[in-house]
């Protein structure tokens, strides 16, 4: 076990990913503002997916490459909205009430709980999971679990055998 290390002065770095005719930025020399771990990397490999995609014809062709990295560009907005968030994440402030409303419903709605792994893996655009329809059903769920006596937030780590309830399997085959 290795101790903890943290934060709350992370550097969010945003550059324009075609500062110069002809010159593009992929990956941490375009955009570092994701503080969760391989993020970065995931974004490097993608940026210069995008980069090829919008450029290898012309430049096979000698054509306007001007017009191919505006292309590369309109396809990296899809990480300026991470980005953006990346960047609230990084003051290290106390989540929000819907964060924790979505965090606490995506534990008993599976439709939720797909929407946050999307988010988590970058997989989707931030909508899948930033919308009003989500936001109803994840206040409407947790208003369900403390009507019901529930707790919303589910502890971390429970040792076994100890927090289970009646009639369930024990944890881990114990």
């Amino acid at each position: 076990m290795s101790n903890l290390i943290g934060t709350t002065d992370y550097p969010c770095i945003r550059r324009d990913p075609t500062p110069r005719p002809g010159l593009a930025l992929i990956g941490d020399a375009a955009t570092a503002s994701d503080s969760v771990s391989a993020v970065g990397c995931g974004w490097t490999f993608r940026s210069a997916a995008w980069l090829a995609d919008a450029t290898a014809e012309t430049l096979a062709a000698g054509g306007n490459l001007q017009r191919a990295l505006r292309s590369y560009r309109r396809a990296r907005h899809f990480i300026d909205k991470y980005d953006a968030l990346g960047r609230q994440e990084a003051l290290a402030k106390p989540p929000a009430l819907l964060q924790r409303a979505v965090r606490a419903a995506a534990v008993t709605n599976p439709d939720i709980a797909r929407r946050v792994a999307m988010f988590a893996m970058r997989a989707d655009d931030p909508s899948v999971l930033l919308n009003f329809k989500v936001a109803v059903r994840a206040f409407a769920g947790s208003r369900l679990l403390r009507l019901r006596g529930e707790s919303s937030i589910t502890p971390a780590r429970q040792s076994a055998g100890t927090h289970e309830r009646a009639g369930s399997a024990p944890a881990h085959g114990s």
